[in-house]
């Protein structure tokens, strides 16, 4: 028991309340933040160790070394820097060296790493052809997967020879994994799930429902999803995923109940939803693996047995992708198809503005740009947009007719120019470099009223 002297602790009891106090911090942390300052204190320690310095005697200058060296010898991003320094900071600020941390040299060196470092590079959304392509492939093989296992099955149960029983298990894990693979890429996509959520995702979580939507009876994926970055405390979201009638390989409902059908044949069982070999879970650095030897496999098949052609990989190069990329393919799928922004964020968990950054460009969106603003058909790189797919906006419209009728009321115009000049004229402004800065002006002005504009527009 604490005894209380004054409002302050007696003297014995400081020290225990304080170890007490960190070994439930340490107990209770989120453990993704956990595993990243461990790892990032790991390397520091290997630095140390290195350099023949204890763990008592650190300066600032050991950590600004180390920073430095992070970024000009090892070439990490701007962002890896920034949670390496986050990791130490956390290591030391309950220790008599937490001052270090607040040295200006550190600082300052942070400040010239964030420009001098490797920027990060956004990662290449997964598109839906992208999926489909994986799909594909995989349904190729499950018919020759599928009478290999018969026949493997069969084999294994008829003979006695122990070396030809444990080939079949192995075959069986392997097209297992396989089917664990598609399914979590396509759910990822869809739910818009972060690596560190599907690789936490328990089995239970995850439950197929029949519920009536619109006036017919539909099987409906209901994905629990109980913490994430966006929610430390564990308030939970729930991702509801519908059926795919029309196209049953891309139907999430229908990849989750064969999954399991395939699980249900391994010799383990696991509380995880995309648990790794022998039901343990899966690391949180492992979907992006996947990810990328799934398109370097795209990529080989597009390209056949001549390799890649014309020295660029149809999908792109595998390092251009993540986990994340199924991510950000979901919302630009979503988008694309007039999904407004609001539902996808409410579908993400976004908690920020930051989901417009997940929205990749096609393009035909890119290309579409030049047709409206051009508002009539253009040829870009044997690009096409025909005249009857532009849509001209509301103010396009207002502007043609603008123009139209510009010839038939110059006259008119002129004369109330010469008339009112003073009203023409738009409020000008001192801007902060003493330039004169235009009132904006909304909507489009009558047929034949000219709008001048500043230099620096």
């Amino acid at each position: 028991m604490v005894t209380i002297d004054g409002g302050s602790a007696v003297d014995g009891t400081s020290d225990a309340k304080e170890a007490m106090c960190k070994k439930f911090i340490d107990e209770h942390r989120n453990r993704r933040t956990a595993e990243a300052y461990a790892s990032g204190w790991r390397g520091f320690a290997r630095y140390l160790a290195r350099e023949g310095v204890d763990e008592s005697a650190i300066t600032s200058a050991d950590v600004a070394d180390y920073l430095r060296e992070r970024v000009e010898v090892q070439l990490v991003a701007a962002s890896t820097v920034q949670g390496d320094r986050a990791a130490i900071t956390c290591h030391l600020k309950h220790t008599p060296q937490s001052a270090v941390m607040n040295s200006s040299l550190i600082t300052d060196m942070m400040n010239v790493l964030r420009n001098y470092a490797t920027p990060s590079k956004p990662k290449l959304h997964v598109s839906v052809a992208l999926m489909k392509e994986w799909i594909q492939h995989h349904e190729d093989d499950v018919e020759f997967q599928a009478k290999y296992a018969r026949e493997g099955e069969a084999a294994a149960a008829a003979s006695t020879s122990s070396v030809r029983a444990w080939r079949w298990k192995k075959d069986a894990v392997s097209a297992w994994k396989q089917e664990r693979d598609i399914c979590m890429m396509l759910i990822m996509m869809m739910a818009m799930l972060r690596e560190s959520e599907a690789t936490a995702l328990r089995l239970e979580n995850v439950e197929v429902k029949e519920e009536d939507v619109r006036g017919r009876r539909c099987r409906l994926l209901h994905v629990y999803i109980d913490q994430s970055k966006t929610d430390q405390v564990g308030v939970g979201a729930v991702v509801i995923l519908s059926e795919n009638v029309a196209s049953p390989t891309l139907c999430p409902v229908q990849r989750f109940i064969t999954y399991r059908t395939q699980a249900a044949r391994m010799t383990w069982s696991s509380p995880f939803a995309f648990p790794k070999t022998g039901g343990g879970m899966m690391a949180s650095t492992t979907p992006c693996g996947i990810v990328q030897n799934a398109v370097q496999r795209a990529n080989e098949r597009a390209a056949g047995p001549g390799g890649v052609v014309g020295g660029a990989a149809r999908w792109g190069d595998k390092m251009s992708y993540g986990s994340h990329s199924l991510r950000r393919g979901g919302v630009t799928a979503a988008r694309s198809n007039g999904v407004s922004m609001l539902a996808i964020q409410r579908h993400g968990r976004w908690k920020s503005l930051t989901v417009f950054d997940y929205v990749g460009q096609s393009i035909d969106e890119q290309l579409g740009v030049t047709a409206a603003i051009l508002g009539r058909a253009t040829t870009i790189e044997g690009f096409r947009v025909a005249e009857d797919q532009v849509l001209p906006s509301a103010d396009v419209q207002m502007l043609a007719a603008a123009e139209r009728s510009s010839s038939s009321s110059m006259s008119v115009s002129s004369s109330a120019s010469s008339m009112t000049p003073a009203k023409r004229k738009p409020l000008q402004r001192q801007g902060r470099a003493g330039r004169p800065r235009v009132k904006a002006v909304r909507g489009v002005r009558a047929a034949g009223a000219s709008v001048s504009q500043s230099d620096d527009e």
